[in-house]
């Protein structure tokens, strides 16, 4: 699983890189398999203001060709980030159990060939 982290607006530092890095990685390390890369974007929207204005975007690109995208706004990055984190986590999974119900049915509703000993 490949993660990427991106700032606009806002100076991270290695340790807060770090952080956010191994949070998503420990957050979805159940889904490690059926996740290709994660991307974490970070931003403040209007600067040293202040306010509700900290966003955590996560994309994450699933071995099955799904784009899952989550946005999350708050007054904290790490709230944020915590927030979005649970989030994707909570989509992520949701998608691939809808992934896996739906290769399920399809399969069992084949229709069987005439002329076909089963």
């Amino acid at each position: 699983m490949n993660i990427i982290v991106r700032a606009k607006g806002v100076e991270l530092d290695d340790q807060s890189k770090r952080f956010l890095v191994e949070n998503t990685r420990s957050a979805l390390s159940r889904f490690e398999d059926r996740v290709i890369a994660v991307d974490v974007f970070v931003s403040d929207e209007n600067g040293p203001k202040g306010g509700y204005d900290k966003n955590a975007v996560f994309r994450v690109r699933l071995t099955n060709g799904h784009v899952l995208t989550t946005e999350t706004t708050k007054s904290d990055f790490y709230a944020a980030f915590a927030a979005g984190i649970k989030t994707t986590k909570r989509t992520v999974r949701r998608s691939i159990k809808k992934s896996a119900q739906l290769e399920k049915v399809s399969f069992r509703t084949l229709p069987v060939s005439p002329g076909l000993d089963i």
